[in-house]
């Protein structure tokens, strides 16, 4: 058997980054094109996202991670212009509308504090403990719903507000517990459980 391969090798790639820095450890993470030994456009689109997803976990309000495709020469250059913008840091943060539950008992659960980096993610996770608290003292239908003021930025700081708006809905409560079908087990055994 005569066996002929035909190798294309395509154009060499060349990465570029422009603008605000990321380290090598952090490129090497976000933008993983020598791992995956590819340069699709999934992967930039996900590289995109990851850059501008690390800069806002760290604070920072509108990051932009752009990239641009260019060929000559054999020489495929992908260029990443990233732009951090202000970093967010929480002014205020309040939570408003929790008339059955004080608000003593709400603030060891939201962790958007005044004087640190504002990050949505940590917001979220503030309004899943809220109304995970809400819902284990029987209000089914409570909805904590976010009001986010950002400030213009001054000396590369944007300060934001942030207001919880608890609606807490009808609090539901166990009228009685009744059992039928039990003739096996009598109803008082089955109530202690």
């Amino acid at each position: 058997v005569d066996l002929t391969l035909s190798v294309e090798p395509g154009p060499r790639v060349e990465i570029d980054f422009q603008g605000d820095p990321l380290s090598t450890s952090e490129r090497n993470l976000l933008v993983p094109i020598a791992r995956e030994r590819s340069v699709d456009e999934d992967l930039l689109e996900d590289s995109k996202f990851g850059i501008e997803r690390h800069f806002r976990d760290r604070g920072y309000c509108i990051p932009r991670a752009d990239y641009q495709r260019s060929e000559s020469s054999g020489v495929l250059r992908v260029t990443f212009t990233i732009a951090r913008g202000p970093q967010c840091v929480v002014e205020q943060a309040d939570v408003a509308g929790n008339a059955s539950i004080p608000s003593v008992d709400l603030a060891p659960l939201v962790r958007t504090r005044a004087g640190l980096p504002f990050n949505e993610s940590t917001l979220g996770a503030d309004i899943a403990r809220i109304q995970s608290l809400y819902r284990q003292r029987g209000f089914a239908a409570v909805n904590v719903s976010p009001q986010i003021d950002r400030r213009d930025a001054q000396a590369g700081v944007a300060p934001v507000r942030v207001r919880l708006e608890v609606a807490e809905g009808v609090r539901s409560v166990i009228q009685s517990v009744s059992f039928e079908g039990n003739a096996a087990v009598d109803t008082d055994t089955l109530r202690k459980a």
